[in-house]
């Protein structure tokens, strides 16, 4: 493989390069190619940053999607083989030949016939079915990081990502003849403070290791080393001008969109969003104001604590009455009944305050994301016990998430974890509603600290460059 262009965002690799079917069409200008492969992908990231371009994204080999789908194609063969003589069966049992004096009923056919269609119909969806769960497994390679989407359709759904620049040792494994003849296996990226990201059965793993490699190199030459960067102030400071430091990265103008969204970006520095009041009682919405943004557990949280004091006092309330209704509570005796009716007199307050403890603790749990920090608070209704977690932005290494079940997907919620090096204890969003757009967020805050250090780095060297000329000159 020819080594990178370090100039520009490097293409995914041609046919030639080892990416059979992939990539730009033969002949095209690896530009022309490159913005077609990002347009036609896109959709799967719609948390792109500003500049950031879809290089390559590889699904598991096609022999994985046909060895799944062989039961059901199998199956599906034995339903076509066993057609005619399921029809002919069908056609017999309205005759009196039929091994009986009688014919069979008109109903029976058509429940037959019904049963064998709608067995197809079930096979159909069971291919279809395997084919977008292997479709929903991918892994992308962007000109910024490496993402890699493990999901089950209506199940789970997780996604993790690396930046490119945390990526440190590749292994492209071929554990079996099989992978060696068709070119398919395991790729295993170690990275710096993230951990090691495993897809198994990648076609070409060796070219994605190359394209990875050629992508990090491509982004580490776009800006100018330290070093590069002092030459150009001292050379500004030689020629009599400020010192200006060239290339100097910037926090991007806009974060990330999300689906949906229009042109508002992620973070706003607005007041509390929702509808005031009544956001604060029920904080269903993000909460944002001064730059910040607070997320409470999901809506389902707060049904299913108010459900469990709900259905006791209405069970206990529909169970007195259909006594009362039918004469059993006069039967019962004046004192019974009387306790009876007290029981569910009282039984008020008490679900009242249950329910209101389950709302306040709901209410209580948060986790929040400001200009500095993340924050991850739970606590006890009437301050009976709290426990709080924070740690810098600056400090976060991996933002990734996970929607584990077909209700979460229903509801849209799920669980964003954040890694720190170092720590042992992650923090963890459980319930979280639209996962995917709170781990956009973080990994945007993130990835803006990012520059701003960067750029923090340049004006440090500026302000000791300046402060050497002026002693110099005797200012």
């Amino acid at each position: 493989m020819p080594p990178p262009n370090i100039n520009r965002p490097q293409p995914a690799p041609t046919p030639r390069q080892g990416w059979p079917g992939q990539g730009h069409v033969r002949g095209a200008t690896p530009t022309a190619g490159y913005q077609s492969y990002h347009a036609r992908y896109s959709r799967l990231v719609p948390d792109l940053r500003p500049g950031e371009m879809i290089v390559v994204v590889q699904r598991r080999h096609y022999s994985v999607l046909l060895q799944s789908t062989l039961g059901p194609l199998l199956l599906l063969g034995v339903w076509v083989v066993g057609l005619p003589f399921v029809l002919r069966f069908i056609g017999e049992l309205g005759t009196a030949s039929f091994s009986t004096a009688q014919a069979a009923p008109d109903w029976v056919a058509g429940l037959l016939t019904v049963s064998y269609l709608a067995t197809a119909a079930l096979l159909l969806l069971w291919a279809g079915y395997v084919y977008l769960d292997w479709k929903d497994d991918w892994l992308a390679l962007t000109t910024l990081r490496l993402i890699e989407m493990d999901k089950t359709l209506f199940q789970h759904e997780t996604r993790r990502e690396a930046p490119l620049a945390k990526v440190q040792n590749i292994v492209a494994d071929y554990p079996r003849a099989l992978s060696m003849a068709l070119d398919f296996g395991d790729l295993t990226v170690d990275t710096a403070g993230i951990g090691v990201l495993l897809f198994r059965d990648l076609p070409h793993p060796r070219a994605m290791r190359e394209a990875i490699f050629a992508q990090q190199a491509a982004l580490k030459a776009h800006q100018p080393p330290p070093e590069a960067r002092r030459k150009a102030a001292i050379r500004s400071l030689l020629n009599g001008a400020d010192p200006q430091v060239h290339n100097r990265p910037t926090p991007p103008n806009g974060l990330p969109r999300m689906p949906g969204r229009g042109n508002t970006q992620l973070m706003e520095d607005s007041s509390v969003s929702g509808y005031g009041v009544l956001n604060k009682i029920f904080p269903f919405s993000p909460q944002r104001a001064d730059g910040g943004v607070t997320w409470h557990k999901h809506w389902g949280f707060l049904f299913k604590g108010l459900l469990w004091p709900s259905a006791v006092y209405f069970l206990a309330l529909a169970g007195w009455f259909a006594l009362r209704v039918s004469g059993l509570l006069t039967l019962l005796g004046e004192t019974l009944g009387g306790i009876l009716g007290w029981t569910v007199v009282l039984l008020l307050p008490v679900c009242l305050l249950w329910g209101l403890w389950n709302w306040e603790d709901w209410r209580n749990d948060l986790y929040r994301l400001d200009h500095e920090r993340v924050y991850h608070i739970e606590s006890l209704p009437f301050g009976l016990r709290e426990e709080s977690k924070e740690t810098l932005i600056t400090r976060i290494t991996d933002v990734s998430y996970t929607v584990p079940s077909p209700l979460a997907h229903l509801l849209n919620f799920g669980n964003v974890v954040i890694k720190t090096p170092g720590e042992s204890v992650e923090f963890v969003f459980r319930g979280i509603p639209r996962p995917r757009e709170v781990q956009a967020e973080i990994m945007a805050r993130v990835d803006e600290h990012r520059l701003k250090d960067n750029a923090g780095v340049d004006r440090e060297i500026e302000a000791w460059i300046k402060a050497y000329d002026d002693v110099k000159r005797g200012r």
